[in-house]
């Protein structure tokens, strides 16, 4: 059985561009994600750079071997409980925007923006844009707020701060899950192993940001996300430095696929 290779949306344009040989690829399952998706139909590329955009797309139709539909906390839902039914229809819009990705990568070399278009994806990209300097500036906000806090308790305990600090983070991940579930399905002490990369990747960002001098970056919580789609015994794909290092420096370069 092929290992399930979760990747970051740059290995797509990677594998679009020709940067990066499918051959090299053969053992591996790719899977593309959710957030896959939701950052190729929402990148400013779109205008600059449309052809590399619809080349990563086409890598995606015909080098993945698997598509998550499911945000990610639909996905951790039915995760924790395999028998949690989305009654909200929220993965209708993972279903709307994989069926972009396969119209986009259709396209011919001849294909240009119409007007209509551009203003459709003008305004889907200001959103996100918006949305991802909104929840970055709310972060780096709530940084310097705990920073001194969060410092004084790294220097008396680091067992202490990490204790706390995942505390902190599974109740806010708890307060998604009732959001999205129905208040049906929660994170618990025997599900936690199956969240080990993205729990300690969002640890170490924690401590990279209150504790070290990080800046917490608009693309971070997407990134962050992704993450919750590999579970023990997948590899994450990504040439971000950025996250390559965060990844080895929590300690868990054996998810990482290095080519």
């Amino acid at each position: 059985m092929k290992t399930d290779v979760i990747c970051d949306t740059n290995i797509w344009y990677n594998l679009g561009n020709g940067h990066l040989g499918p051959s090299k690829l053969t053992d591996y399952s790719l899977v593309a994600t959710f957030y896959n998706f939701e950052e190729l139909i929402t990148t400013p590329n779109i205008f600059g750079n449309f052809q590399q955009v619809r080349g990563a797309t086409q890598a995606i139709v015909n080098h993945s071997s698997k598509q998550i539909l499911e945000n990610a906390f639909l996905y951790m839902a039915r995760t924790i409980n395999p028998h949690f039914e989305d009654k909200r229809y929220s993965y209708n819009l993972g279903i709307r925007n994989w069926a972009e990705i396969r119209r986009m990568a259709a396209l011919d070399n001849s294909f240009q923006l119409t007007p209509e278009l551009i203003a459709e994806y003008r305004k889907n990209i200001q959103s996100r844009v918006g949305q991802g300097e909104t929840v970055a500036s709310i972060e780096n906000q709530f940084v310097s707020r705990v920073k001194a806090h969060s410092k004084k308790l790294w220097k008396e305990s680091q067992k202490k701060y990490f204790k706390k600090r995942l505390e902190g983070l599974i109740f806010e991940l708890n307060d998604y899950l009732t959001m999205f579930s129905d208040g049906q399905v929660a994170l618990h002490n025997r599900s936690l192993k199956n969240f080990e990369l993205f729990l300690t990747a969002f640890l170490q960002l924690s401590i990279n940001t209150e504790i070290a001098k990080w800046i917490v970056q608009p693309n971070d919580t997407y990134d962050l996300y992704n993450l919750i789609y590999v579970k023990p015994g997948d590899k994450y794909f990504t040439k971000e430095k950025r996250w390559i290092n965060l990844i080895t420096e929590a300690g868990l370069a054996d998810y990482l696929l290095v080519i």
